[in-house]
């Protein structure tokens, strides 16, 4: 009896071993491939294994670093000025850069998650940064100026840039906040006319740029978004602050009335 039991437990822990080894035969195995593994097509092809994320956890990090970076760029800028804003003045143009740029930074990314498609998108967004910093700065201050004259012809309504009043006004602050928005969406609208249409060709081009780097996705990361934006958004913001700002020929103009500059 006793070598009857003993055989059906031999049996039973066979047949559960056999049975486990095929469930494991089955099941999918996840393998980590390395560049050297790759095929020779796909490494000339560009195709990355890699992809920059700009919504894990480093991503988050890259991003507060960019703002906070970008934004000691105006303080900078306010402390070489001579006559120097009010600090109340300085607030409201800064929030105002502020706001715009973080606009523009997040519909970039989400523009560059579109086009990827499934790939890297960090290409798509070291275009965008270029053509944000460059072409689209003169386009942005040109939409504004014609947008101030046109509303101040037509409807009698005087939305000049930084021009908050005596004492600043938070209504006219939110209308010169619309009307930068407006600027903001119809260059971006006309910049995305261009990236897609151009679409192929500038793919090739910044795919070849950040060719080798794509293969370490937290280096590109901060490469795309903190080391070129700081150095392009620096410039960038030092420019729109320029045509933000209440500009006069008279010093501080209205800006004397305020008081003393603060800060």
């Amino acid at each position: 009896v006793f070598e009857e039991r003993m055989e059906g437990v031999r049996s039973e822990a066979e047949h559960n071993v056999h049975h486990a080894m095929m469930r494991a035969h089955r099941r999918p195995v996840a393998v980590s491939v390395h560049i050297d593994e790759m095929p020779h097509h796909a490494v000339e092809a560009g195709t990355c294994h890699h992809i920059c994320a700009f919504f894990g956890s480093f991503g988050f990090f890259v991003q507060f670093v960019l703002a906070v970076l970008s934004f000691s760029a105006l303080l900078f800028k306010r402390y070489q000025e001579n006559p120097r804003r009010p600090i109340s003045i300085f607030r409201l143009d800064a929030l105002k850069n502020g706001l715009g740029a973080s606009l523009v930074h997040f519909i970039n990314i989400w523009i560059s998650i579109r086009l990827a498609r499934g790939t890297d998108p960090c290409p798509w967004y070291l275009i965008q940064i270029v053509l944000d910093t460059t072409v689209v700065i003169f386009a942005n201050y040109m939409l504004l100026r014609w947008l101030e004259s046109w509303l101040l012809t037509l409807f009698n309504i005087d939305v000049t840039s930084g021009n908050y009043g005596v004492p600043p006004s938070l209504q006219r602050w939110l209308q010169q906040l619309g009307v930068w928005f407006v600027v903001i969406m119809v260059c971006k609208i006309a910049m995305v006319v261009l990236l897609v249409t151009a679409q192929t060709g500038l793919s090739n081009v910044a795919t070849l740029i950040l060719s080798p780097l794509c293969f370490n996705p937290h280096l590109e990361l901060f490469i795309v978004l903190v080391l070129l934006p700081l150095i392009l958004n620096a410039f960038s913001f030092w420019v729109m602050d320029d045509y933000l700002k209440f500009s006069t020929d008279e010093g501080l103009g209205d800006y004397g009335k305020l008081g003393t500059g603060g800060g």
